[in-house]
Order: structure tokens, then sequence, then C-alpha cells
């Protein structure tokens, strides 16, 4: 490395705490090594130093790739996947969770108005509306950066529905589509629960069960389609 000293590295700066690795299936082969070591040893070397170091941290990792997906075809070292993979948090991609999106927008105007020194952007109902139907395939930054955009292009404080086409014009299709997607799966629900509560004479336990569900789910479904169960 050129190092004529040694240097205390993150792992030794997080001694006693935590620390998060980001994208940590981007590592090559020979830091997915060295990162083994430290998870399995507890101790490293400093870049210029040749006395072993204790330590003892958190990791958090983080990624945006299927990680038991890459070590079962050898693009990720097993042994370090099953190391890293102790508690597994699977973060849902913005599609999955659209009630978020008015959250976030609102935390992304406030953000931005902080660094620039401006009002927040208030964004109308029937732009949100648009966004929520969209499925923003580049997640929680696609949705960072179209904020910041319609912040900075919008002609006045309230940005609506024309603003949004303006910057982001496949919105339209992409909700329709995914429009057209919504209403097959809910047809699609709607004529299993129905045949289910046939079959059990309008039971919404036996149903439940029938269906695979907790009772309560099963609930959360009817409501969402617009029913009212009685029993």
């Amino acid at each position: 490395t050129g190092a004529t000293q040694a240097r205390r590295g993150c792992f030794e700066e997080a001694h006693g705490g935590t620390l998060f690795l980001d994208e940590v299936g981007d590592l090559s082969a020979r830091a997915q090594t060295k990162l083994l070591r430290v998870l399995q040893e507890g101790e490293l070397s400093r870049v210029g130093g040749h006395r072993v170091v204790k330590v003892d941290a958190r990791v958090m990792a983080a990624t945006n790739m299927d990680l038991a997906e890459r070590a079962s075809t050898g693009a990720f070292r097993e042994d370090l996947y099953f190391r890293l993979a102790v508690i597994p948090i699977v973060v849902p991609a913005l599609r999955e969770r659209p009630e978020d999106i008015p959250l976030l927008v609102e935390h992304f105007a406030v953000q931005l108005a902080k660094e620039t020194g401006g009002a927040p952007g208030r964004f109308a109902e029937d732009a949100l509306d648009l966004l929520l139907r969209y499925p923003f395939p580049g997640n929680v930054r696609e949705l960072r950066n179209l904020v910041e955009r319609l912040v900075i292009m919008a002609p006045g404080p309230r940005i609506g529905r024309e603003q949004i086409r303006s910057v982001l014009p496949q919105v339209e299709s992409a909700t329709a589509a995914a429009m057209r997607l919504s209403d097959a799966m809910q047809a699609f629900e709607r004529a299993q629960i129905e045949a289910a509560l046939a079959a059990t004479q309008g039971s919404m336990t036996e149903a439940a069960a029938r269906l695979g569900l907790e009772r309560s789910h099963l609930y959360k479904k009817l409501k969402k389609l617009g029913w009212r169960p009685m029993t």
C-alpha cells in the first residue's frame, strides 16, 4: 500500500460499537476474505502495521443484491454470507409500500428546503395520487431525485399533477399498467375469498383457515375490497 506507519481503520474505530457496511455485495474476493477473517477471529492487522489487533464490533451490512443467490452461484463467499446473515432484515421496495410515498415526499421536500434556504415545496393531492401509482424502479433514490427536480423546476410553491407529468412522462403508461395489474389481482382475490366463504357457509374463521390466512388478515382484505363482513 505504500503506507509507512500504522493507521487505525474503520473496524478499529468501531471497537465496542457498530460498523455499517453499505453495498457489501460489491466487495472484491480479496476484501471478502479479509472481512471474513475479522468476523470470525475478531482480529486484524493495520495498514502498514504488523501487530495483530483485537477488535469487537457489531456489524450491520446492507446490499441491493440477493446475496443468497450470489452465494449459491459462487459470486459471493458462502461462509461470509452466513456470517453476515445472522439476523436478516428485508426492506421492501418502495413499490411494495406506496403508503410511505407521501411521508418520504414531505421529508425530502423539507430536507431540500433546509439545504437551499427556501420554503418546502407543497405537493397537491392529485400529484401525490399520481406518484402513488408509479412503481419507482429506482426505489427511494429515484423518488428523492424526482422531488429535488420538481422543487427546482416548479414555477410556484405548489406542485401539481402537470408538474409530475412534465418531469416523469412515463408515469401515465406505468400508472395504467399498474392499475390493470391491480384490478386483475383484486378480481382474483375476490373470487378466491367468495369461494372460501361459500364453502364454509360464511364462517370467517373457517374461510381464513381454508385460504391460509390469519382471521385478521382476511378482515383487512375484505375491507380493502370494500366488503363489510357480518360474522
